[in-house]
């Protein structure tokens, strides 16, 4: 019973972690290191544990690097779903935005009646650098 409750505790501090980070996408090693940093010893294998739960439940989602090798999960608010617009992510800070913009369905159709190419929303991620990082 005593597990139990310790796994629940845990996932809530993981949780915690991206509600504080809600514009970011985090690693397992930064989560562990920003846990750390606030007094609470949880493992790498914990934290894993926590994120494929948490995924399940919707209130993250998992992201893999474009070259395939590195996970990372963004907060979702609890709604289980962000794939129904395009992400912006910089590529200094790794602030996330989510891209809630009428032109993309012009993006989309275009992609689609010239190209033959459907877009798939929840997957796509458009890099560069958001206005604080672009400050000189």
């Amino acid at each position: 019973m005593h597990t139990s409750i310790y796994n629940t505790e845990q996932r809530s501090l993981v949780l915690d972690c991206f509600k504080k980070n809600k514009d970011r996408q985090l690693t397992a090693s930064e989560i562990a290191g920003n846990l750390s940093a606030n007094d609470a010893k949880i493992g790498l294998a914990t934290i894993y544990r926590a994120l494929e739960i948490l995924e399940k439940q919707g209130y993250i989602r998992k992201f893999i690097d474009e070259n395939g090798k590195k996970s990372c999960w963004q907060f979702t608010g609890g709604s289980g779903k962000c794939t129904d617009h395009y992400h912006l992510k910089c590529e200094k800070c790794g602030k996330i935005i989510h891209l809630e913009c009428g032109l993309v369905s012009e993006l989309d159709a275009h992609m689609l009646e010239e190209h033959h190419f459907s877009m798939d929303r929840s997957k796509t991620v458009f890099y560069g650098l958001c206005d604080e990082c672009k400050k000189p």
